[in-house]
């Protein structure tokens, strides 16, 4: 028997703190396609069921127009069971409002229930606010089948809302515990029979989720109650984070150069955040915002982090008699700035002081 895990999809996020409108868009169109491509997943590979450990939306109002994206999947595979936990970003109820709930798609409430399958169970419950440790007595296995339990939150020692107490789930006869919340797919063993994993999100949203995603396949054989897991990359638009040391480097072909060289290796379709890292001189013709419009087009969306520091060395500047001189040794000897402001503020001056146009 074949069950898919996966968690975190977040439709209907709005992806708007990095992102133009329009990408955004784009974006969340990726986000229902991922969904709609991990079913057909499912269906080739004959799976039985797809658990979806919780945030399936990002939202609690999520739009009418995703809900009915997900039930008319359900209703289109009719083999295939959609077992529903809710995160902690949806609320608990947010079909109740919708017609015609197709009979394999199954939501589970506050209280534990089971799917069973004959030899493979799957139990599931909403930790709504105020859980304590009584939630997890009300959990009672077989221990002669292969069970599975479904939960959203993160892993802990205590009990609580979007907390997993795993202390209180040893030795209660689960084989697998299927977890949602974490954005990164994660393997933890809980005692000699069961295992648990994060499957981590099926699209990443941010630059800290940065990576190829995927979901879990669980290949379970149930006479023998042994089971493989194998997390499956589900190919997308990716974001992916590169560094370009540009030491020693104030030309700007130069530096140019040096970014381009470190993206040679990711794809045009993705998104990507370039760090610029290494030490520079008041010189630098460092300028991110010529950067950005170099390279816009050359994939979906580009940024860059500015995490250079000033140059440590500046003997050069010495013994420059000069406004310029006097203003570098000034900003380079105050004790109150940062490494980052000081940086900045020799940048911009000497550039003024030079007679450049620069662009804040």
């Amino acid at each position: 028997m074949r069950i898919i895990h996966c968690s975190d999809a977040h439709l209907d996020s709005k992806l708007e703190a990095n992102l133009s409108p329009t990408e955004a868009q784009g974006q969340r169109k990726l986000l229902l396609s991922q969904f709609s491509k991990l079913t057909e997943n499912a269906v080739e590979l004959g799976a039985r069921a797809i658990l979806i450990a919780g945030d399936l939306f990002d939202t609690e109002n999520a739009t009418l127009r995703s809900r009915d994206f997900v039930l008319d999947l359900a209703r289109k595979n009719s083999d295939i069971d959609f077992l529903y936990l809710a995160g902690n970003h949806e609320k608990q109820g947010l079909f109740s409002n919708d017609a015609q709930i197709p009979s394999n798609f199954k939501i589970f409430g506050d209280e534990w229930q089971t799917v069973d399958y004959g030899a493979v169970t799957v139990s599931s419950a909403f930790m709504s606010e105020g859980v304590t440790d009584e939630f997890y007595s009300g959990l009672a296995l077989s221990a002669d089948k292969f069970n599975i339990v479904m939960l959203h939150g993160e892993i802990s020692k205590k009990s609580g809302a979007d907390l997993v107490n795993v202390c209180l789930l040893k030795n209660k006869n689960i084989d697998y515990i299927a977890l949602g919340h974490y954005h990164t797919y994660s393997e933890i063993e809980i005692d000699k029979r069961t295992s648990c994993a994060y499957s981590g999100c099926l699209c990443g949203r941010g630059f800290d989720e940065c990576g190829e995603k995927g979901y879990i396949l669980l290949d379970i054989d149930e006479e023998k109650r042994r089971f493989t897991k194998t997390f499956t990359v589900l190919p997308s638009r990716i974001l992916c984070e590169v560094s370009a040391d540009i030491s020693g480097l104030y030309k700007y072909s130069e530096i140019k150069q040096a970014v381009s060289d470190s993206l040679l290796n990711v794809a045009k379709e993705n998104l990507v955040k370039v760090k610029l890292t290494g030490e520079q001189s008041p010189q630098s013709q460092r300028d991110l915002s010529q950067l950005k419009h170099d390279f816009k087009d050359k994939f979906y969306f580009i940024k860059f982090n500015d995490q250079t520091v000033a140059k440590h060395d500046l003997s050069e500047f010495i013994n420059d008699i000069s406004l310029r001189g006097e203003f570098i040794r000034l900003v380079y000897d105050d004790g109150a700035l940062s490494d980052n402001e000081k940086r900045d503020i020799l940048s911009y001056g000497y550039k003024a002081l030079s007679g450049e146009e620069f662009s804040l």
